[in-house]
């Protein structure tokens, strides 16, 4: 019985050690990650700040190590006292005797045990601090894509699990990219990132593994399609990426990508693979950029180009339209059907739980603008002009489509406040112009603008937008006011 106390208490204390020596040794991993937040350092500098980290580190194992003896000898020592209590003179013994050693016993390992639960929750607020650290080491801190390093672990996971064999890759590269740089200055340069890899993010991550390469270059695995299909699919998103403008500072900066895709051969390395990608870029790059080319084998050959719509005359400005999963833009004049293409509420609920959770995970933010007509009982998505005006005015990446009671509504993922107002403004001084030239008796919209955190639902923001557009219209009409943005 007085052996098993003591086993009893020993375990108790090794498994405080081990708890102890655990979290500190998660809390030191966690601190290496974030204080290494992609930085390049040459032989050296990563030599000595290895070296000064394994000291922070072993003076922190010292000190808790200390503090675990301490604690376990003072354990021990409360159970050896009772254990001589109970081990003594069996004739002075009595049950008041006895009672009070076994009680002793019992508070001292409850006492362990409460330790035991405090180190519990440390390591369990360790671990959590260590898988943000984690995902934060394989995300590109600009962008919020996965990093170069996620993109090799991930090629490394593909060729362990066999899946390489289906994999196709695509490297693009944003044309002339110093030239924003240069000319608007590093945080223009900046902006064209984060919205090149918005585009990427929003149109591929259901098909392929997104990635950050380096620079201006970025890169995607896709698996489960095949050759021809991943070189549609990726010849529309560089396409789409021509067809948006980035508004910074009051200019539109045009954007054009290059790109090369190989799928993977029986037996190749890893860096063959690369290569053969980056020389598909190359051949792009050389035959005049905003283009792609994929490898037949070691030979680069042009992906055909997407048909695009001609423009009329009277057209303000020209879309590429793109048969995907996400809504088409057409600017054609006078389409007779044009009311009738437009997503209607239940499919913009839909998308807008969609455009949510994958925004959620490139930390980008989504703006909603909703348009009414303040000519009763005209209705913004039945107007041709108001559609038209529209749809001329808004961004590629962004959805059209009507709410329940007609009004037109937007959808502005990776926008800032500045840059929605900067458009509805845009709508509004546009319909008006139309109008007025076309029938002499100008249409007004009043506009609404709301952002979407994560916590609210689609019925919550359309509340927002509508509260918006009901003080633009009490306030005259034909205004933009901005409701729940933050500052």
């Amino acid at each position: 019985m007085f052996e098993f106390f003591v086993a009893l208490s020993c375990g108790f204390g090794g498994l405080l050690a081990g708890c102890y020596l655990r979290g500190i040794t998660h809390h030191s991993a966690a601190d290496t990650v974030e204080a290494e937040p992609g930085a390049e350092l040459d032989g050296a500098a990563k030599i000595a700040q290895d070296q000064s980290k394994l000291k922070r580190v072993a003076e922190q194992l010292r000190q808790v190590s200390m503090r675990v003896a301490a604690d376990v000898d003072e354990h021990q020592s409360k159970v050896q006292h009772a254990s001589r209590v109970l081990s003594g003179n069996q004739n002075l013994l009595d049950s008041d005797t006895i009672l009070e050693a076994v009680n002793q016993l019992v508070r001292a390992n409850e006492e362990m045990q409460i330790r035991l639960n405090m180190a519990q929750e440390r390591i369990q607020k360790q671990a959590s601090q260590i898988q943000s650290a984690e995902a934060k080491a394989a995300t590109d801190a600009l962008t919020k894509l996965h990093n170069r390093r996620a993109f090799d672990a991930y090629i490394e996971k593909c060729q362990s699990n066999g899946s390489i064999e289906n994999c196709v890759l695509m490297i693009l590269d944003v044309d002339k990219f110093k030239s924003f740089n240069d000319n608007h200055g590093h945080l223009a340069g900046d902006e064209v990132l984060r919205r090149v890899s918005t585009i990427l993010s929003v149109r591929l991550s259901d098909v392929a593994f997104v990635a950050r390469y380096g620079g201006e270059e970025f890169a995607a695995v896709f698996t489960g399609k095949s050759y021809e299909e991943c070189q549609k699919i990726a010849e529309e998103t560089r396409c789409l990426i021509g067809t948006r403008s980035i508004h910074f500072e009051g200019q539109d900066l045009a954007v054009r990508a290059s790109m090369g895709l190989a799928k993977w051969n029986p037996g190749e390395e890893r860096n063959g693979w690369i290569k053969r990608a980056d020389s598909a870029l190359y051949h792009s790059k050389q035959t005049g950029r905003d283009r792609g080319h994929w490898m037949d084998g070691n030979k680069p050959r042009p992906i055909g180009q997407l048909k695009t719509e001609p423009a009329s005359e009277n057209s303000q400005r020209l879309s590429v339209s793109l048969k995907t999963k996400e809504q088409a833009i057409v600017s054609t004049e006078g389409a007779p059907n044009a009311v009738t293409r437009i997503p209607a509420e239940p499919k913009m609920r839909e998308m807008f739980s969609e455009l949510k959770a994958r925004l959620q995970h490139v930390s980008v933010d989504l703006f909603v603008i909703l348009i009414s007509c303040d000519q009763e009982p005209t209705k913004a998505a039945n107007h041709p002009h108001i559609l038209r005006v529209t749809r001329a005015t808004v961004r590629s990446l962004d959805h059209v489509g009507k709410s329940a009671n007609g009004d037109l509504m937007v959808y502005m993922p990776s926008a800032d406040v500045r840059g929605a107002i900067d458009r509805a403004d845009r709508i509004c001084q546009g319909i008006f112009s139309a109008t007025q030239s076309s029938s002499g008796s100008p249409i007004t919209v009043s506009i609404g603008i709301t952002w979407v955190p994560d916590n609210e639902s689609f019925d919550e923001i359309r509340s927002q937008a509508e509260k918006a557009v009901t003080k633009a219209r009490q306030a005259g009409g034909n205004q933009v006011v901005v409701q729940g943005c933050p500052a």
